[in-house]
């Protein structure tokens, strides 16, 4: 829940204004409205050069598009509070948040 504080508040905006948005985040932006696009989207990079930036801003853009915010997950398996072992994916996917609706398509960001 930590890592996902727009469940609680949906004023929250990961990202906003920080850094400038990259060419890449248009290409990406484009599919989210995209109902049929089932696609994962993977991002590779070294680190440092924007990635958890790049998807923040991401979140972002989907909560100014009124998607119900507990249908967007954030989850950082670097963050230095989780204890070992790490959850799974499975694990991870599995937690749903309160007002989490199930009609609605869920976006999830590692």
């Amino acid at each position: 829940y930590d890592q996902n504080p727009w469940w609680a508040d949906t004023s929250l905006r990961p990202g906003e204004g920080r850094w400038p948005k990259r060419k890449l985040f248009e290409h990406l932006g484009i599919s989210f409205g995209v109902r049929d696009d089932r696609r994962a989207k993977l991002i590779l990079g070294p680190r440092q050069v924007g990635k958890s930036t790049l998807l923040k801003q991401c979140i972002s853009e989907l909560l100014e598009r009124k998607v119900p915010q507990a249908n967007i997950t954030y989850f950082d398996y670097s963050d230095e509070r989780l204890v070992h072992p790490l959850p799974s994916l499975r694990e991870v996917l599995a937690e749903k948040p309160p007002h989490f609706n199930e009609s609605s398509p869920r976006f999830v960001f590692f």
